[in-house]
């Protein structure tokens, strides 16, 4: 029986990382910081340089909510979580083995 939390595991993993530095970046993270230096270079030339230190400390956090944001979306296309009906279905075992095991502790 498969578990009610994994996600298909059919599919191998998409790799959406980008291995730098011992870290794991998401490539998202990147265009994003790249797409800002650009726009930076052409609106202020001067200030470039001294904002690449402060680009590269957002790239962590960046790289972040894109990270979470996409493992979010993991359990698309497998099975549900757990239906109303599996949930009374498995209260009722519950209830039946908690039963059992009452019988069995009047029996010693």
């Amino acid at each position: 029986m498969k578990s009610m939390t994994t996600a298909n595991n059919d599919r191998p993993p998409k790799k959406r990382g980008l291995r730098l530095a011992g870290l794991c970046i998401d490539w998202r993270a990147i265009a994003v910081l790249a797409i800002a230096a650009v726009g930076l270079l052409l609106w202020r030339p001067g200030l470039v340089l001294r904002m690449v230190p402060w680009m590269l400390v957002a790239l962590c956090p960046l790289s972040m909510l894109f990270m979470m944001r996409s493992m979010g979306g993991m359990n698309d296309g497998g099975e549900k979580i757990a239906t109303q009906e599996e949930i009374a279905r498995l209260r009722e075992r519950v209830e039946e083995m908690e039963t059992q095991n009452r019988k069995d502790l009047e029996l010693k």
